[in-house]
């Protein structure tokens, strides 16, 4: 695979990632984004999903809703994506990186020798 084609496939995910999780943050349905926003629950629905990237004009849609500039939303997914990169090039898988916070989350770390204790 091209490192474009690695690209534009990492930054689908993030923003598919970064979407429901600022959508969630802000205590927001699909459907109320939808409203506030004019863009189908249905279109939004295919963004966290599938992710399917959306037009400028969706984004800044999105970002006026978030009650943020156009700037701002794109700086933050910005961020976002910077970090998934980042853990790409250490090698850490986005379910890995999952499964370690929610471990930090719930305070259970599990050493070698538990695993092995546990097969």
């Amino acid at each position: 695979m091209k490192k474009d084609t690695k690209d534009k496939s990492l930054q689908a995910k993030t923003f598919q990632n970064f979407l429901r999780l600022l959508r969630q943050e802000k205590g927001l349905t699909q459907e109320a984004l939808s409203i506030s926003s004019g863009i189908s629950r249905q279109h939004i629905s295919e963004i966290e999903a599938k992710g399917v990237v959306p037009t400028i004009l969706t984004q800044e849609a999105f970002a006026k809703a978030f009650k943020l500039s156009l700037s701002q939303f794109l700086s933050l997914f910005a961020e976002e994506y910077e970090k998934q990169k980042l853990c790409r090039k250490k090698g850490v898988s986005k379910d890995e990186y999952l499964q370690v916070a929610e471990r930090s989350k719930k305070k259970q770390y599990r050493t070698n020798k538990d695993e092995n204790s546990i097969k």
